[in-house]
Parts: structure tokens; C-alpha cells; sequence
């Protein structure tokens, strides 16, 4: 099957990451949204857990930018110590929009080959590519 260019990365070595930027990535925001949907994300301090457990550090940051944008909310329960991260109806917007066109994924020899989903802060590529 012919791929366009854009689809094959090849990487010779694992390129240097900013968290920052993998956190804006709409699967660290999908990963932030759909977790919340099923209601078990809880915020103490700047530190986010799923289920009891530590998110990963690229979640925590999404979570703390879709709080920022409105897309997810705290909600404050009395005797608790963790807050509660619950989604908007932008929020739920959001998720469906990212859930209706999923990306597609192929493994051949160790490349990847990503179909990109459209979305308003551009295709995924270009996004890694900021």
C-alpha cells in the first residue's frame, strides 16, 4: 500500500521531547477528557491521579490545560482532600469530536505510519512539528 510522505517517520534515535508539547497533542487530550468521562481523575495540588493512581506527567499537563480552557472543571467535595475533575458541555464536545474520526495506526518493521485527524490547531504532524 502506497503511503504519502507525511504518513512514515523513521527515527534513528529517540528525538528530545518537551512534555509541554506532547501535552497539547490531541491524545494527551483525549487521554485527559476520556478519563474524566469516566469520572475518575481527582486533582491534589498540581498532582493528577486516575483510579488511585499517578497519571503520566504529559496527562497531568493536559489536564491542567483543558481545566484552563473550560473543558474540564473542579468540582469541590466536602471532606475531601482531592478535588474532583469533571467534564463541561465543551468538554463533551470536545471529546466527541476527537472520538468520532480516530487516528489510525500501522506497525511495519518498526516504522510507524500515523493517519492524522483533522483538527483546529492543525493535523497532528504539524503539531509535532511545533
Amino acid at each position: 500500500m502506497d503511503r504519502p510522505a507525511g504518513w512514515t517517520r523513521t527515527y534513528s534515535s529517540a528525538p528530545i521531547v518537551d512534555l509541554r508539547d506532547v501535552a497539547k497533542l490531541d491524545s494527551c487530550r483525549l487521554a485527559g477528557l476520556s478519563r474524566a468521562e469516566q469520572g475518575h481523575l481527582r486533582r491534589f495540588g498540581r498532582r493528577v491521579f486516575c483510579a488511585g493512581q499517578a497519571c503520566p506527567e504529559q496527562v497531568v499537563l493536559a489536564v491542567h490545560d483543558l481545566i484552563r480552557e473550560g473543558l474540564l472543571s473542579n468540582v469541590i467535595e466536602p471532606g475531601e482532600a482531592a478535588v474532583r475533575i469533571e467534564l463541561t458541555e465543551s468538554g463533551r464536545a470536545e471529546l466527541a469530536r476527537l472520538t468520532r474520526e480516530p487516528r489510525a495506526l500501522t506497525v511495519e518493521e518498526l516504522v510507524c505510519h500515523w493517519r492524522d485527524r483533522p483538527s483546529p490547531r492543525g493535523i497532528d504532524a504539524e503539531q509535532r512539528d511545533r
